[in-house]
């Protein structure tokens, strides 16, 4: 992979003003490095040690949906999952039964199973169709990868607030497509959104998209939509004029941008050092203190 961006970065070399800005912000950071007040947001992490006292992932998915409800009865104001769910979950016994059926000649008998415990899609279904939660999707620009055109799930509405003047359209980037969560798991979940980071052209990650432009539609990053779901939010209000996007209003919150709608990030620490990270394995097993989630906003990823 280095040896991939050498070469990329031998035949389309960032100009020397990119460079520069880029050098300065990286030592900007580092100048301003420091402890910050706690915030109200923590991760759940799927971690080794979840997978060694659980088991391997994939989880089945009535596992993610007991994790969702802890979360919420621990206090998390909404939650959003950094896994991808584009296919039925074959662990559920309705997939395994088909399994064995069209692979080995085997007809397993679920009649005295409860229909509920046949299929995990459903129950994780029904769980995120209860809370605030939302799940990611993972957007695709210009490859030739297969996915959908449309976005999918409750759309976010982006209000265009332009400056005297303006012309044409926000230069936000534009996807081709994005890879979906099944149905009943996107029409369930307040919303779908981009997991997708872009790096600089040098390959070093120092902002994330808020917003991104799938056709005439609009698809929020995970941390918007986290934090819509939580204020019981729909729509953003975007300020943007000839030079581009100057911010993002949520509610009350306007939270500056970049040109493409893409929000610099102030690097402080490690992960583990900025926000609280709890062993999903720990949550499971009820042994978070409520004080641990109450009122935050909570990422589930690994």
């Amino acid at each position: 992979l280095v040896t991939l961006w050498f070469v990329f970065l031998v035949l389309y070399p960032p100009s020397l003003v990119t460079i520069l800005q880029y050098t300065g912000y990286d030592e900007m950071v580092r100048a301003l490095r420091g402890s910050l007040p706690d915030p109200d947001v923590a991760v759940i992490d799927v971690d080794e040690r979840s997978l060694a006292e659980l088991g391997q992932w994939p989880w089945p998915r009535y596992r993610i949906a007991a994790l969702l409800e802890q979360a919420f009865l621990l206090g998390a104001q909404s939650v959003a999952v950094d896994f991808l769910f584009p296919e039925a979950d074959r662990l559920s016994l309705n997939e395994v039964s088909e399994l064995y059926r069209a692979e080995r000649g085997i007809t397993l008998n679920l009649d005295q199973i409860p229909g509920e415990a046949v299929d995990n899609d459903r129950t994780l279904a029904e769980t995120v169709s209860r809370h605030k939660i939302v799940l990611g999707g993972d957007l695709t620009f210009g490859g030739t990868r297969q996915a959908s055109p449309t976005a999918c799930g409750t759309p976010v509405n982006v209000v265009l607030r332009a400056l005297p003047g303006t012309t044409g359209v926000p230069p936000v980037p534009r996807a081709s497509g994005i890879t979906c969560p099944i149905p009943e798991l996107a029409e369930a979940a307040a919303f779908v959104a981009s997991t997708n980071a872009l790096p600089d052209r040098d390959g070093t990650l120092r902002r994330t998209p808020l917003v991104l432009r799938l056709g005439e539609q609009w698809v929020p990053s995970l941390a918007l939509a986290a934090l819509l779901a939580a204020l019981g939010e729909d729509h953003v209000v975007m300020e943007w004029s000839s030079a581009g996007v100057h911010e993002l209003r949520v509610g009350e919150i306007a939270i500056p941008t970049d040109h493409q709608a893409s929000l610099l990030i102030p690097f402080r620490g490690k992960p583990g050092e900025r926000f609280p990270h709890i062993s999903a394995a720990d949550v499971l097993a009820g042994r978070v203190e409520s004080a641990c989630l109450q009122g935050k906003i909570v990422f589930i990823g690994s």
